[in-house]
């Protein structure tokens, strides 16, 4: 006879307060070429560290905690607030593929060209190897910046429209060698909000500037210049995921990093359960078994 118990951890939009990796999490494949990952999943400083090489941030200026519409917890980093991260090895990975991620919402007017996050290059040109941020209204009209190494200068998508105020958004950059990059905003139902390309080809492979680090709501300046939102969550894989990884992702935003279903079977040649006691088993006291 088989029994089965199964423990559940919560609707897919609620964020655990454990961090499980690969198999053990409900999207596994997600963990396939990360190279940094930031989950915001508690009011610490673990929330903020990068869970991908278990890096806590070297700066933290003007952070202040606050709750999502279903609880959950948000970094909140307002118009000159901002994390930053130490250069790292893995940080440096993407080469010829990339994949950067923002889930956020925005609260309102940031700095001009505001960054959302970015790999750093430097205050002059070429400024950034890779980055989302705002445009030269600093009114929430994005667009994603991949830098070509022969250039000098980052290639951008155009700027999207306003992007709203009133719910979670997940932002896109998305990139392979010898192919124009993409600047993709979804909404918190996985709808397309803008999809945008870029009108220039960029081939690889991605060059870094030795020592700099990647920061969340900020650009290369120093000191920044912010965007002003409640970050739920920033990754970048060194790989370009699909459109199916992409609205996975969005449909289940803490699934990378969230525990699946346990399910513990148990055999025996008898009953298994209460009041089907059987050979082998005894009870210890009311409703305890040995």
């Amino acid at each position: 006879m088989l029994s089965t118990v199964a423990r559940t951890y919560g609707a897919n939009l609620d964020k655990p307060n454990e961090i499980v990796r690969r198999q053990a999490c409900r999207l596994p494949w997600a963990w396939d070429g990360l190279c940094f990952a930031v989950p915001m999943h508690r009011s610490d400083y673990l929330g903020l560290r990068d869970v991908a090489n278990e890096q806590v941030p070297s700066v933290v200026s003007g952070i202040a905690w606050a709750r999502d519409e279903r609880g959950n917890t948000v970094a909140n980093l307002s118009a000159s607030a901002y994390i930053e991260y130490a250069n790292h090895p893995r940080h440096d990975l993407p080469t010829n593929e990339l994949t950067v991620y923002a889930r956020f919402k925005r609260n309102g007017s940031g700095d001009i060209y505001g960054g959302i996050t970015c790999n750093i290059w430097g205050e002059g040109s070429p400024y950034t190897t890779w980055a989302l941020g705002d445009a030269v209204g600093g009114a929430g009209e994005i667009h994603a910046d991949v830098t070509a190494p022969t250039a000098g200068d980052p290639h951008a998508t155009a700027d999207s429209a306003v992007v709203p105020t009133t719910q979670y958004v997940a932002a896109f950059l998305r990139w392979r060698s010898a192919a124009f990059h993409t600047l993709d905003v979804l909404g918190e139902r996985g709808q397309s909000i803008y999809s945008l390309t870029d009108d220039e080809i960029t081939t690889g492979p991605l060059l870094y500037e030795a020592g700099k680090g990647i920061r969340i709501n900020g650009n290369e300046q120093e000191p920044p210049d912010s965007f002003n939102a409640r970050y739920s969550q920033v990754l970048v894989w060194k790989r370009k995921l699909s459109n199916v990884e992409m609205t996975a992702i969005v449909a289940d935003p803490f699934g990378w990093y969230s525990p699946r279903r346990e399910t513990v079977t148990l055999a025996a040649p008898f009953p298994v359960g209460p009041g089907l006691v059987g050979q082998g088993i005894v009870m210890v006291g009311p409703g305890g078994w040995s």
